[in-house]
């Protein structure tokens, strides 16, 4: 399945380590993984093939992903997403 056929899509994601939002999805999708070594403020990405992750914070990682898009407003991010779970509607352009 790819990642456009599941939107619109919207998911209650929890928060992890202070840095990103994530959420399980309701069907794994295929993956091309990579090492970042840096994540951004605003990457959104697959994390083994059924975890979306949304990022807030930038900083360094080993883990490996697939990158889904970016956020290219990143102004705010943080504080909109809070503090805890956040309902996060995903849509294609």
């Amino acid at each position: 399945m790819k990642t456009a056929g599941l939107l619109p899509l919207t998911l209650t994601l929890q928060d992890h380590l202070g840095n990103e939002k994530h959420a399980p999805l309701p069907h794994s999708l295929p993956r091309n993984d990579y090492r970042p070594g840096r994540i951004e403020a605003g990457d959104v990405m697959l994390w083994q093939g059924d975890t979306i992750v949304v990022f807030y914070e930038s900083f360094d990682s080993a883990y490996s992903y697939t990158r889904l898009g970016k956020i290219r407003d990143i102004e705010g991010l943080k504080q909109a997403v809070g503090k805890g779970a956040v309902n996060i509607r995903f849509a294609a352009e």
